[in-house]
């Protein structure tokens, strides 16, 4: 989670991550017993449940 080319960010207080995986595309995972876990790949803000 903390290489640098992943634009690895926390959501707020959660163990919820984003990450980037181009301009367009983003990654939401979850923190879960040391590993992540991914949720969702898609475009910037669907990916990240914001629409």
């Amino acid at each position: 989670m903390s290489h640098p080319g992943l634009g690895a960010k926390r959501m707020g207080n959660s163990e919820v991550w984003e990450f980037r995986v181009d301009l367009h595309y983003r990654m939401r995972g979850r923190e879960m017993e040391g590993k992540m876990v991914l949720e969702v790949v898609g475009m910037h803000d669907e990916g990240l449940g914001k629409k």
